[in-house]
């Protein structure tokens, strides 16, 4: 059975070997049966956040956004994978909790919009209070947030990217929101097709 987001629960609570460790080599004689790195998204954040259930485990919030499901050749052990993005590409193992319930949604994502675009965007989606910058947390530890309908805005800066002033902000919202915005990012952010088309 491939894992995905939809079955990763039934597959988990299912699974008939439940053992967290094994003697055999992580991750050289272990194989990828599931990903759960919601491509769609672009941009995944450091952001994590918890439920107000302590038996959930958020699959949006880091570290587990991003998390690959593998199973051990020799004993059949699963685990999740998970490579840091941020350019290390380091692997760490994040052992499954089998008592828990894995929640999909919200997830987490970083967004990056030209400033030029900033009016655009408030205006599409209704975050008002990116016109108060000054307002908004900079520090990124989710102590000061914004809620607006059950839409997070964390965390603001601005910078330069090339020849383009950008503006960033850290967001938890459902995925679907979060691919709404990816669209306008891609749409409307000219740097992108100069990064990634040349």
């Amino acid at each position: 059975m491939k894992v995905t987001f939809e079955n990763v629960n039934d597959f988990i609570k299912n699974y008939p070997n439940n053992i967290l460790n094994c003697e055999h080599s992580f991750p050289n004689n272990f194989e990828k049966i599931g990903d759960l790195r919601d491509s769609t998204l672009r941009f995944s954040s450091y952001l994590s956040f918890e439920t107000d259930n302590p038996e959930e485990i958020c699959l949006g919030s880091y570290p587990y956004n991003g998390a690959e499901i593998w199973k051990c050749k020799e004993c059949n052990r699963i685990t999740f994978l998970v490579t840091n993005d941020s350019g290390w590409g380091q692997i760490t193992e994040l052992k499954i909790d089998f008592s828990k319930k894995y929640i999909t949604e919200p997830a987490n994502k970083s967004v990056r919009i030209e400033k030029k675009y900033l009016n655009k965007f408030i205006k599409k989606f209704g975050f008002k209070e990116l016109l108060h910058s000054e307002l908004i947390d900079s520090n990124y530890s989710g102590e000061k947030t914004i809620e607006k309908n059950n839409k997070y805005v964390f965390g603001y800066r601005e910078y330069q990217r090339l020849d383009y002033e950008v503006a960033q902000f850290e967001i938890i919202a459902n995925r679907d929101l979060l691919r709404e915005i990816t669209e306008f990012e891609k749409e409307n952010t000219d740097f992108y097709s100069k990064l990634f088309n040349g």
